[in-house]
């Protein structure tokens, strides 16, 4: 049997054979011998279609029909590729869309390509950098990928959120068919937002949480602190609690009490966040919380300049 190589990026540019799949075409292979009538594609000794066909004639010693690809470019022979397999297996639009994919790479190059034939040579001056492309030339990549696929430009875009979302579970319900391109598109879509929601609601009692008085179990604040912390906030008490010599540590207390609380919220929240957001909903999750702290050193920085103190021999026991 001739010795084919395996390219990883070609091997890897279509979607694999389920395990039924696969075990139904050895069966096949096994009981009827090798179809001559579709050969093993190869390219410069590559194995360009026939991955699995090629491993099962290897295990049982089955001699395959070779054929060979006179491309001259790998880009060539994958955009073959691509070609024959949406238009042998059985895919779901899903499935197609996936495979569609494939194509993203090339057919941007040769929009990328084409923008520059538009364009001229800016450097030989041959053509001004701003001669319009024409209609037939130029090339509507979506519109493309959403072809090739055999849907629609609408349902190809929520297919491809649907692979690129993070939610595994959702994206196998919807290749193995279990749920529709819509249905899973509808249920991403609410996900995100109720995530969205939850993750604001969790930065606003962050926010809260610099402002609203904490009074948790883990905080250990005695009633006599919680009262001087109150008292602070009014004129009245002032007298009172300048005739108290350790009130400046019970207030020290009370801050750092609620320092802690809101820190020890933050990390909660953040905690409760993981393997739920993507990395740019976590991203403006960290901005949001960075404007907290930002104010909150804000108020520090304003307390540094403008708090008036009294002299330190006064709470001198």
């Amino acid at each position: 049997m001739k010795e084919l190589i395996i390219d990883p990026e070609l091997k890897d540019l279509l979607p694999p054979l389920t395990d039924e799949e696969y075990k139904q075409l050895e069966k096949n292979i096994v009981e009827n011998g090798f179809d001559r009538n579709f050969p093993i594609m190869e390219w410069h000794g590559y194995i360009a279609d026939g991955h699995n066909r090629y491993s099962i004639c290897r295990k049982h010693n089955i001699e395959p029909m070779i054929g060979t690809l006179a491309y001259n470019t790998k880009e060539e022979v994958m955009e073959w590729m691509l070609d024959i397999q949406l238009g042998r297996r059985n895919l779901s639009p899903i499935q197609r869309i996936a495979v569609a994919e494939k194509y993203r790479p090339i057919y941007e190059k040769q929009a990328k390509e084409n923008m520059s034939l538009g364009g001229g040579d800016k450097k030989s001056g041959s053509q001004n950098s701003s001669t319009p492309i024409s209609p037939e030339n130029k090339i509507d990549v979506r519109a493309k990928l959403a072809k090739t696929a055999g849907v629609s430009t609408d349902t190809y875009s929520k297919g491809k959120k649907i692979l690129d979302s993070n939610n595994e579970d959702l994206k196998q319900e919807v290749l193995s068919g279990e749920k529709s391109i819509n249905a899973g598109y509808k249920e991403l879509t609410q996900n995100k937002s109720e995530i969205k929601a939850n993750t604001n609601k969790a930065i606003n009692n962050i926010t809260n949480s610099t402002t609203t008085k904490q009074t948790t179990p883990k905080s250990q604040i005695s009633k006599e602190t919680k009262q001087i912390c109150a008292d602070l906030k009014t004129e009245k008490t002032k007298e009172y609690l300048d005739s108290i010599w350790n009130y400046k540590i019970d207030f020290i207390e009370c801050m750092n009490a609620d320092a802690n609380m809101f820190f020890d919220t933050l990390r909660s929240h953040f905690d409760s966040l993981n393997n739920l957001v993507t990395k740019k909903e976590l991203r403006e999750c960290i901005i949001e919380a960075k404007k907290v702290t930002e104010t909150i050193e804000g108020i520090i920085k304003q307390a540094e300049t403008s708090t008036k103190t009294k002299s330190e021999d006064k709470y001198v026991n």
